[in-house]
């Protein structure tokens, strides 16, 4: 018998922020995509999602794909509140984390505090036996040494162990073997070993990214662990890493370390997309969320990638990365007086709880405050009053600020949205002019709820013409997910030179990777799947190398000139000397063929309901001014709208400044130009 009853949700994406987690699904009668949105809970993240799944009517139970992109590990190694760790090691290579690397953090810093190493010096351990450098074992194993690394270790309390024996990376025979000592010892502990993590050459990077996995995996798993049962699907759960692609729960489990930077990589894919169907060349994507502003590049078309994350100064993780760049600059950042008396803003976060004064829980002053003293939200609460926002509040926690500089809590809140546009605006700088990129003639796509507040003001200060705010702008980072594609990236350590690139050896290494990076992918039997090669290449006598993606096709020659055009890019000088391969490596791609413009064009735009603005009052030069408000979903396509204004949506306001001028496009996106006053 027909029933009227809606089908249930099955298909669905989820970011966790610093403050909020954002939800989106696909509605299964239009295709198009529902939306959520919840303040993360103190009860902790699978709560969250839990609460996010039920605002939208999507049972765990009934979901059938679920996405999920999290700054679960970023946060857990910034602040070192991962398991704890212990450390074996090959014997005389006990300090390689102690020593590290021999740069300091600033040209000018003579006197500066060493980083703490991730794992103290008395929870690591060494081990005799020695591989060489050619892969040849010198000296076996002392099985005796790992029984007592073991025991002390256990003595300890650790939960996990990291594995780094010197040379592994060329033969990996005495990690296994410690491994499987340490697993008959106690079964239930977590062991990474760096063969598995990251089997590249370079002592220090390989201890640290080992590490930096050991200390992540125990608690990912008791988190992958509490939120998978709910799901009965749980084959269809897929984790965003930070190469931009999707990894199944257990390539998750085994290596959280390429989780780093997986919420705003799903952001990153979803603008990029938007800057590519806006025609755009280049663009800067701005990611401001609750508590940091996420910056990426896209650069000819391309999103520029790195091979290294320093989660903090001197501290690496060797994974493949979008090029993404934080810093902590979101609507929680907390407004606060310096040692000299100058107003800052952030890097400290007031977070979900208790949040920023105006989220009545006693916070701080943030950015959130300014703006709603600024006029930029609305009194009426954010996510549709959802989230009501105390007003009297914000004066009082930044009248306590501005008391002690003599100045108006007005004068205070117009300060600090400039502060937060100049302060983003500077790390956009680091990582584009300061490279010899002129970024006048880049767009520059912003999202997350707090993106479109300051898109305009940031744009300003680069002298950007062009702004783009996109459909669903404040949860883009969530639709991003649904569009990636399984994806796994597997390599080693070559050291060969590059005449050898198709040599049978080389092309034998390149198809062992293919096959292990396609085991580790779990794409459906018979699914359609994409290879790349790559090479990371480097004049003979360097250190540093450049990567390069290159087709099975490309001849050594050919090659060599396109490494020596791009080491000219990235260093000013092209050798003409003899080039090596450092790494070998292979990404294998399963294609999800997801059509992010058709997800963003479908939705709830479509320029229904009440066209004409309301008002509200904006503080515009310390002068209290009322501004036209209009609601996004009422406006037509081509409607013009001169600044200054706001634009308003279920979650998020875009602020367009006096002497710009926004237009809604066909596809229902919001793009500002800015006149050249600005």
């Amino acid at each position: 018998m027909p029933t009227d009853e809606p089908k249930p949700i099955a298909e669905v994406g989820v970011d966790i922020g610093g403050t909020f987690t954002d939800l989106v699904a696909v509605d299964p009668a239009t295709g198009g995509l529902v939306t959520g949105k919840v303040l993360n809970s103190s009860l902790g993240l699978t709560a969250g999602v839990l609460a996010a799944c039920e605002q939208v009517n999507a049972p765990p139970e009934e979901i059938r794909y679920f996405v999920h992109g999290t700054t679960l590990v970023t946060n857990l190694l910034i602040e070192r509140t991962g398991g704890k760790v212990g450390l074996i090691t090959s014997t005389g290579f006990r300090d390689v984390l102690e020593i590290g690397y021999s740069f300091r953090k600033g040209t000018f810093h003579f006197h500066h505090e060493r980083i703490q190493p991730l794992i103290p010096r008395h929870l690591r351990a060494e081990v005799g036996g020695r591989i060489s450098a050619k892969g040849v074992e010198q000296e076996p194993l002392f099985e005796a040494d790992v029984d007592s690394a073991i025991r002390y270790l256990l003595d300890h309390q650790v939960e996990a162990v990291a594995v780094s024996l010197y040379n592994a990376y060329v033969n990996g025979d005495h990690e296994r073997r410690v491994a499987a000592l340490i697993k008959k010892a106690v079964p239930e502990i977590f062991v990474s070993l760096s063969v598995d993590v990251d089997p590249r050459i370079g002592e220090y990077e390989r201890v640290s990214t080992c590490s930096l996995n050991a200390m992540a995996t125990p608690v990912f798993h008791r988190y992958a662990d509490d939120l998978s049962p709910r799901f009965r699907h749980r084959n269809g759960i897929r984790y965003m890493h930070s190469g931009g692609g999707l990894l199944t729960l257990d390539e998750a489990k085994l290596r959280p370390i390429q989780l780093a930077n997986s919420g705003p990589a799903g952001g990153v894919l979803a603008a990029t997309a938007v800057a590519r169907q806006m025609g755009c060349k280049h663009a800067v994507t701005m990611d401001i969320g609750g508590t940091s502003t996420d910056i990426c590049i896209m650069f000819d078309g391309e999103i520029q990638h790195r091979e290294m994350v320093e989660l903090e100064h001197g501290i690496p993780a060797r994974i493949r990365s979008l090029d993404i760049h934080a810093i902590g600059a979101g609507g929680g950042s907390i407004v606060y007086l310096d040692a000299g008396g100058a107003v800052r803003v952030g890097p400290r976060s007031a977070g979900a709880v208790p949040g920023p004064a105006c989220y009545g829980r006693g916070g701080p002053a943030a950015v959130t405050d300014a703006n709603l003293v600024h006029g930029v939200l609305p009194e009426t609460g954010l996510l549709g009053g959802n989230v009501p926002l105390d007003r009297a509040a914000s004066r009082q926690a930044l009248g306590a600020v501005a008391g002690q500089i003599g100045t108006s809590v007005e004068q205070l809140a117009e300060g600090v949205w400039a502060i937060v546009n100049a302060n983003i605006a500077q790390a956009i700088r680091e990582i584009t002019v300061h490279q010899g990129t002129d970024i006048r003639e880049f767009a520059l796509v912003a999202f997350g709820g707090a993106g479109p507040q300051h898109a305009v003001g940031v744009a300003a200060e680069l002298g950007i013409k062009r702004v783009i705010v996109p459909n669903h702008c404040s949860v883009l980072s969530a639709i991003g997910l649904l569009t990636a594609d399984l994806k796994v990236f597997a390599a080693q350590t070559g050291l060969v030179p590059i005449e050898s690139l198709q040599d049978p050896d080389v092309q034998k290494i390149y198809e062992g990777l293919h096959r292990q990076a396609l085991e580790r992918l779990g794409a459906p039997e018979g699914a359609e799947v994409v290879s790349e090669r790559f090479a990371g290449l480097r004049y003979v006598g360097q250190w540093h190398y450049v990567p390069l993606t290159f087709s099975p096709a490309e001849t050594p020659s050919q090659l060599y000139q396109r490494f020596e055009t791009q080491h000219e890019i990235l260093y000013g000088t092209r050798l003409g000397t003899p080039v090596e391969i450092v790494d070998i490596g292979v990404t294998v791609v399963h294609p999800r063929r997801r059509d992010l413009a058709a997800y963003l064009t479908k939705t709830d735009w479509d320029g229904h309901g009440d066209p004409s603005p309301g008002t509200r009052t904006m503080l515009l030069g310390g002068k209290a001014m009322p501004v036209p408000v209009y609601t996004r979903t009422a406006l037509s396509v081509d409607a013009e709208l001169p600044g200054p204004c706001l634009v308003e949506e279920l979650q998020t306001v875009t602020y367009i400044p006096a002497g710009s001028t926004g237009r809604v496009t066909r596809e229902g996106y919001l793009v500002i130009s800015l006149g050249e006053d600005d």
